[in-house]
């Protein structure tokens, strides 16, 4: 990755989902759910499981474009645009999916 792909990265993973988190409307059930308890984890089993089946996925979606583009063995810009742009569509997919744990 060259610096303005990870700047691009940085500039479209942070701001939309940001904006969109900032102004959605505040859930109404959080104050009707029981608070959990001292020994309860923070992060769960059940939310691990969910991080590596969506990093799979992504991982896996953005090999196989890297795969497809690479059918004449030669990389190309155009290879690395695609399994870039395909990596950061999904991290933006990921991000907006993510926004609840329970609904």
């Amino acid at each position: 990755l060259n610096a303005m792909q990870i700047l691009w990265i940085n500039i479209l993973m942070d701001g939309p989902p940001a904006q969109s988190l900032g102004v959605e409307p505040v859930d109404p059930d959080v104050m009707k759910r029981p608070p959990r308890t001292v020994s309860a984890p923070i992060i769960t089993k059940d939310m691990v499981g969910k991080v590596a089946l969506s990093a799979a996925f992504i991982l896996c979606g953005t090999l196989w474009i890297f795969w497809r583009e690479m059918q004449d063995n030669i990389i190309t810009p155009r290879d690395t645009t695609m399994t870039f742009t395909c990596f950061v569509f999904f991290d933006l997919f990921n991000a907006l999916t993510s926004r609840s744990q329970t609904k």
